[in-house]
């Protein structure tokens, strides 16, 4: 009656298909945004879990079949905030404006929409968290998940985008 083996397929499985969207994810991003911006936003993606597990593993929750979806479920959205916010920037670049400014008018602009998008998404995952029953135990784990994730992607997008695109992008030229 040794479930283990099915457990690590399982979970080879859910590993799988989360390779597969980043790779799905990431060239999306590369031909809708550019090599550039496509670069540093993706960039963020392994920072943003690196984040999430510390979160993960803070709040008691083990990485399991269950946890892993919830990582799978957020992958599309940890990337937003960052994609909104370099844009923002390149916006104000395409203006005229100097890198440094055009990222502190771009960050700053944005600081509360892309607050109250997070706020929004996590209250509709907060109800799953209070379900209660068997079905709770186990399903409480996937908002959690989501909600902790898109908290690193918000702390992300508006402390570490900045400097990554005062780092990596250039300034224009005067003509």
């Amino acid at each position: 009656n040794e479930t283990s083996e099915f457990t690590r397929n399982t979970i080879d499985s859910v590993i799988t298909n989360a390779v597969t969207g980043f790779i799905l994810l990431a060239l999306i991003l590369f031909l809708m945004l550019g090599i550039r911006m496509a670069t540093l936003v993706t960039a963020t993606i392994p920072l943003v879990f690196m984040v999430a597990f510390i979160g993960i593993n803070t709040a008691g929750v083990t990485i399991n079949v269950i946890s892993l979806f919830g990582m799978i479920m957020v992958l599309g959205m940890i990337v937003d905030f960052g994609i909104v916010i370099s844009e923002n920037f390149h916006r104000y670049m395409e203006m005229g404006y100097e890198k440094s400014e055009a990222i502190m008018k771009g960050v700053s602009e944005l600081v509360w929409p892309v607050t109250v998008t997070f706020l929004c998404i996590s209250a509709a995952f907060m109800p799953l968290m209070l379900l209660t029953g068997i079905m709770g135990k186990f399903i409480k784990y996937i908002p959690m998940v989501v909600m902790i994730s898109l908290t690193a992607s918000w702390m992300t997008a508006i402390f570490i985008m900045p400097t990554f695109l005062n780092i990596f992008t250039r300034e224009k030229k005067k003509n």
